[in-house]
């Protein structure tokens, strides 16, 4: 079996990152570590740290906006001796407050309750958000979320450690 891998989600609220986790992820051996549902980055590093001890590939599900956000998951990658890829749903953000204002009861909270909500939140991340420099430490970078079919071979690619994908972006 190939060493585990941590896949870190880069992207706004209603992006599509947990979307994703459910059509491609949730059917492997892949723990999901989502900040909506531990509540605490810390809680979601120990998940990711666990994930790993066990073998399992660990699934960031978190908006990750910077390199500070994103350099917690490359030092535990590295702490373990694994591959850190990075995820990146470059969803527009009129399209990501749509989505969170058409959810139903989402596990984080931002949803069809409060719209206006959803709006702020989006437009607020939008505007810390930094891209993916190819200097921060992912072993790849890959651009997801856009296509059904093109994204399953990706991950289908990354989880095989094939080469990458023409889709890879770093």
């Amino acid at each position: 079996r190939r060493a585990a891998v941590v896949l870190v989600a880069v992207g706004l609220p209603g992006a599509g990152k947990s979307t994703f986790y459910e059509r491609h992820l949730a059917s492997r051996r892949v723990a999901r570590c989502c900040q909506d549902v531990l509540k605490r980055r810390e809680k979601v590093e120990a998940a990711v740290a666990a994930a790993l001890r066990r073998g399992d590939d660990a699934y960031v599900d978190r908006t990750n906006y910077d390199a500070a956000q994103r350099a917690h998951w490359i030092k535990i990658a590295r702490r373990h001796g694994t591959l850190c890829v990075a995820l990146r749903f470059a969803a527009d953000p009129v399209v990501c407050s749509a989505r969170c204002a058409s959810r139903r009861r989402h596990e984080g909270g931002l949803d069809s309750r409060d719209p206006k909500q959803c709006q702020r939140v989006v437009s607020h991340l939008h505007g810390r958000f930094r891209a993916i420099g190819a200097d921060e430490g992912f072993s790849r970078i890959v651009a997801v979320g856009d296509d059904d079919a093109a994204d399953a071979a990706a991950i289908a690619a990354l989880l095989a450690d094939q080469e990458p994908t023409p889709r890879e972006i770093g």
